[in-house]
C-alpha cells in the first residue's frame, strides 16, 4: 500500500493547485467540486479498513469524474482538466489487487 500512499499524495498535491487555479478564476462551483473530491483523503493515508479505500475508488472517483464533466468549464480550463488522469491511471492496477485480494477473503461490495 505504500505506492498507493504516494499517489493519494499525488491527488492532494494536484487538487491544491486545482483548487486554487479555480477560486483564482473565481469559479466557486468547480472549486466545491474539487473540495469535496479531496476531502476525504487525508483520512485515507494510512488507513488499512479495505473498505475505505474500495468506496474512494468505487463511489467518490467515479461521482467527482461525473460531477467534472458536468461542470460548464470553458475552452481554456478544459484543456488542463485531465487533473488526475495520469495518477488515476497508476492507481489502477494498485486498486485490481486491492480489492481482488478483498473479494477474496469473503468480503461484499457492500459496506
Amino acid at each position: 500500500m505504500d505506492q498507493l500512499q504516494k499517489l493519494y499524495i499525488r491527488i492532494l498535491h494536484t487538487g491544491l493547485i486545482v483548487i486554487r487555479t479555480a477560486i483564482e478564476m473565481e469559479h466557486n462551483e468547480w472549486a466545491d467540486v474539487e473540495i469535496n473530491f479531496l476531502h476525504n483523503i487525508p483520512s485515507l493515508l494510512n488507513e488499512t479498513n479495505i473498505h475505505r479505500h474500495r468506496y474512494f475508488w468505487e463511489q467518490e472517483r467515479p461521482y467527482y469524474l461525473e460531477r467534472i464533466n458536468e461542470l460548464e468549464l470553458d475552452d481554456g480550463i478544459t484543456g488542463m482538466r485531465p487533473f488526475y488522469d495520469e495518477i488515476l491511471k497508476e492507481m489502477e492496477p494498485h486498486f485490481r489487487v486491492l480489492l481482488k485480494d478483498d473479494d477474496l477473503t469473503g468480503s461484499s461490495k457492500e459496506s
